[in-house]
């Protein structure tokens, strides 16, 4: 976790070394940290070096630890599955059960990936990006999040709908994964009879009922980020506008603005991301509730009265 907030909000002192330059050190001023022009841009080089180190290490540990808890989650329902009552598996079909086990643990990885790291990590950005351009200019920092509370109903409504219609579309692909076991397991029986015809019609029903869906959650995917380009594009425009009269009237360095159209992208871009992995996150959570429909099971020693 440590790793990550330095990884995510180390680049935060890299617009501030812009600005000290521009404002300082290429107008014939000492910097404000009292280091030399070739020093500082040296000590910018060993920031990036270090980032990239940071970053390697980041990633190896949060991948390494997203799959041993994909990995106990897989195992841990594979067990409570075995003590389930035979009644269980006569009402749900061989594929159903299989997709939850094998499709529903592999998306619930995203959320364990996401939620725990990329998401968190971006809060932690965007807290510390916050709290420069405020100092820097508040003023400024106002435009900057002028659209951030139409960004925060967006995400939640897209978040609720993405996640309803994820939770339909598993539903109805676990339909076609029965109805796809069962199949090829009674081949024999579906070519002596001659049912070839009926499965195939069966099937393709079953694939444009998915498809339906998924179209549904493309309309609602494409209308999110299409929302999003515009609430984190006109802000930019916004600052820049508002900021070069603060600079010709001598309120504001050159310097400054530049820093704070760097900041500009490192707020805008999390933000970007945090549109794209609320879609995935909705249908992670899907798949997490459709994993706690059989963890909620009662077990068969509890169905029998006897101890766990």
């Amino acid at each position: 976790m440590v790793i990550g907030v330095i990884k995510y909000n180390l680049p935060v002192a890299f617009p501030w070394i812009l600005k000290d330059v521009i404002d300082h050190l290429l107008s014939g001023k000492p910097s404000q940290i009292g280091l030399g022009f070739d020093q500082l841009m040296g000590l910018a080089v060993l920031l990036f070096l270090f980032y990239a180190v940071v970053t390697y290490v980041r990633t190896y540990i949060a991948d390494h630890l997203a799959q041993a808890m994909i990995f106990d989650v897989r195992r841990d329902l594979f067990q409570h599955l075995q003590r389930l009552p035979v009644d269980f598996f006569q009402k749900y079909r061989t594929g159903a059960i299989s997709s939850r086990l094998i499709t529903d643990v592999s998306m619930a990885q995203n959320f364990v990936g996401l939620a725990g790291t990329n998401l968190f990590m971006d809060l932690t950005s965007l807290g510390s990006i916050t709290f420069v351009v405020f100092y820097m200019n508040w003023k400024l920092g106002l435009v900057t999040y002028c659209t951030l509370p139409f960004y925060v109903i967006l995400q939640k409504r897209v978040g609720r709908r993405m996640r309803k219609n994820s939770k339909e579309a598993r539903r109805r692909m676990e339909m076609i994964e029965g109805d796809l076991h069962e199949t090829i397991s009674g081949i024999s029986e579906v070519k002596s009879f001659t049912f070839e015809g009926q499965e195939t019609k069966r099937f393709l029903l079953r694939c444009r009922s998915y498809l339906e869906v998924l179209y549904e959650n493309i309309r609602t995917y494409s209308f999110s980020l299409g929302a999003t380009a515009v609430l984190t594009r006109i802000p930019p425009v916004l600052v820049i506008w508002a900021g070069g009269h603060m600079v010709l009237r001598g309120d504001l360095t050159v310097g400054s603005l530049m820093a704070f159209y760097a900041y500009l992208e490192m707020i805008y871009n999390p933000l970007a991301r945090l549109s794209e992995l609320n879609i995935q996150l909705a249908n992670s959570r899907a798949a997490i509730d459709r994993l706690f429909e059989f963890f909620d099971l009662e077990s068969e020693a509890k169905h029998d009265g006897a101890p766990p």
